[in-house]
């Protein structure tokens, strides 16, 4: 996937839609005020943030599906980026959102507070399922997971310092997967396969 720009700009753009947009329920009905059009306006100013990055997530994709390592170090950056300040004050702005501007106005600044926080789990997300050849049933497992994780951490009930935990949790699991052979060519990979087959 992640060496044909069209196959891939067709999955970012499905993985915007059906991983992104849920996440931003909330703030879309404070939006809307009774407005069909608000919403219309708001979704397409978030969007086009997410649609905007596509090109270099390529880039980016590209460098860590080339083995199941650069995936793990890829997993580990995501890890780094979860326990960042700048990532839970980005996490806090996307539940403050004041809902009498302009609605376009208002969704692409929803998007860059969701771009600048979620970019690089985006990425991880889709090298995963690319480098280990998911098939649909895996891959729409993995990303309504990750939907999950995205709606939680924007959500009230998730706190600074949950969301640093988490990413020191996902750079412990990767640090450990690598310093125990587990990468390429190991159990990582076995288990990937294994999962493929019983989705299959």
């Amino acid at each position: 996937m992640h060496h044909d720009p069209i196959g891939f700009a067709f999955m970012w753009a499905t993985m915007s839609l059906v991983m992104m947009v849920p996440t931003v329920l909330r703030p879309t009905a404070r939006v809307a005020r009774g407005s069909k059009l608000r919403i219309a306006a708001f979704l397409l100013g978030y969007l086009a943030c997410w649609f905007a990055v596509g090109m270099p997530a390529f880039a980016l994709t590209g460098l860590a599906t080339g083995s199941t390592v650069a995936l793990l170090a890829c997993w580990g950056l995501v890890g780094l980026w979860q326990m960042l300040p700048s990532t839970s004050a980005l996490l806090r702005k996307c539940q403050g959102l004041n809902a009498e501007r302009p609605a376009l106005a208002l969704g692409l600044r929803q998007g860059g507070w969701c771009v600048g926080s979620c970019w690089l789990l985006m990425i991880a997300t889709m090298a995963t399922v690319d480098r280990f050849a998911l098939p649909l049933a895996g891959g729409v497992a993995v990303m309504a997971g990750v939907a999950a994780f995205i709606m939680w951490q924007k959500s009230p009930s998730a706190s600074a310092q949950s969301i640093r935990m988490v990413g020191v949790a996902v750079v412990v699991a990767t640090v450990v997967l690598y310093a125990t052979g587990l990468a390429d060519g190991g159990a990582v990979h076995d288990m990937a396969t294994m999962s493929s087959a019983a989705l299959a």
